[in-house]
């Protein structure tokens, strides 16, 4: 089953705003520095248990952040991507500055991508 992100919360928002606030508009650009976009699956015990639903959220160096829904979490990547929680081949990485470029394109924060 498959959901619209803006019937599951505010990832797209949360996590660009994040990006542009902290690298753009500091002038930061570090290497490793990624907004992601890509399908989840809900996990268990949420209100989302089981669904695939486009999905926002930043990778620094191997650390998951999500700043959705007024909550921080901060996981291992690694341990995301292995227990599915994460459809690999979904995933979009932007640098700040391709994040930047594409909310003045798309006047959004996403989804940019049919995918998504």
């Amino acid at each position: 089953m498959t959901s619209k992100p803006e019937e599951i919360g505010d990832c797209y928002l949360a996590n660009g705003s994040y990006i542009l606030n902290n690298y753009i508009l500091k002038k930061a650009n570090p290497d490793g520095v990624f907004l992601c976009h890509g399908k989840v699956i809900g996990a268990k015990g949420s209100k989302v248990e089981g669904l695939v639903f486009g999905h926002a959220w930043v990778e620094i160096r191997g650390v998951l952040l999500d700043f959705s829904n007024g909550k921080t979490l901060a996981a291992p990547l690694d341990k995301l991507y292995e227990n599915g929680r994460i459809i690999k081949d979904s995933v979009k990485r932007y640098t700040p500055m391709q994040v930047a470029d594409m909310v003045l394109k798309h006047e959004h924060y996403g989804a940019w991508d049919d995918e998504n």
